[in-house]
């Protein structure tokens, strides 16, 4: 017997089960997914560059640059303080997109009641 292309199902995961889950609980999963995955790539672009200087020109991270500091710390500080700052902004835009999404949820719970 044959079976029909609309029996055939490919059965779902236990993982696929709890996205859907979640998803349906949180509707702006997919936008903090989205977010995450952009400033993780921006941080991560500016660390590879501090390796790659830290690697292949060691006499430019041992130069001055302010504070009588040298490049190398000031370029650490300055990673960490990006780390926080994109963490900040991470919270930030997370925030604006859950009010947004609770403001046109709330709207449209008062259309729909009236």
């Amino acid at each position: 017997m044959e079976k029909n292309s609309a029996e055939e199902t490919i059965p779902e995961t236990e993982l696929d089960k709890d996205t859907a889950i979640i998803e349906e609980a949180d509707p702006n999963v997919k936008y903090r997914e989205k977010m995450g995955l952009i400033l993780f790539f921006i941080y991560g672009f500016v660390y590879s560059v501090f390796v790659a200087v830290a690697v292949f020109n060691v006499e430019l991270m041992d130069t001055v640059v302010m504070f009588e500091l040298n490049l190398s710390i000031f370029y650490g500080l300055g990673l960490i303080i990006l780390a926080v700052f994109l963490a900040a902004l991470y919270s930030l835009l997370c925030n604006l997109k859950n009010r947004a999404t609770e403001k046109a949820n709330n709207s449209a719970q008062k259309s729909g009641s009236i």
